[in-house]
């Protein structure tokens, strides 16, 4: 298998902003001979194999319309996909605080106190609530001005909870577990 690299340079590897140098015919020679070195040694040159080596020495001219280009429009430019992803990441991350996340912490936070009367109350707390004022006597019963049931319901509620906390606390997780 025989190698037939070809390869070209620029000539012009000067400064573009400094004037071009004239070389000699000479110089031309050995830069081209040098390069010429250089590939053979990089590829593994053998003429036996029956390689090749050409190398042409060019100037590059860059084309006139590539260089006036105009400015892509501002929708088409790299930066304004990153930044309008950013945005839509952002926008969602908001619906999802304040559509989601804020209703349900305020339900947390905020919870309404409900007043429970007897008959809303489950069947154990009101015996629970009616064995309580039948241990305070008649006495209690005939010494407290008259009530609206939801005053007597009140009373018997907070005078169970004092009296026997631990019934009062059972009798309440029931009732939870049951609703």
């Amino acid at each position: 298998m025989d190698l037939q690299p070809q390869v070209a340079f620029n000539e012009d590897d000067e400064d573009a902003a400094a004037p071009p140098t004239p070389m000699t015919q000479a110089q031309i020679n050995e830069k081209l001979e040098r390069f010429t070195r250089l590939v053979k040694d990089t590829i593994g040159y053998n003429e036996a194999r029956g390689d090749s080596v050409n190398i042409i020495s060019e100037t590059f001219t860059p084309d006139a319309a590539l260089l006036e280009s105009s400015p892509l429009p501002i929708w088409q430019q790299a930066w304004v996909f990153s930044a309008a992803k950013q945005l839509g990441a952002s926008i969602i991350v908001l619906l999802l605080i304040f559509a989601v996340l804020r209703p349900a912490l305020k339900g947390v936070v905020k919870q309404p106190v409900s007043t429970l009367t007897l008959a809303q109350a489950s069947p154990q707390l009101a015996s629970a609530i009616n064995s309580v004022v039948q241990m305070s006597g008649e006495e209690t019963q005939q010494k407290l001005p008259a009530k609206s049931a939801f005053d007597e319901n009140l009373q018997l509620a907070q005078s169970l909870v004092k009296n026997e906390p631990a019934r009062a606390a059972r009798m309440i997780r029931e009732w939870v577990a049951n609703d």
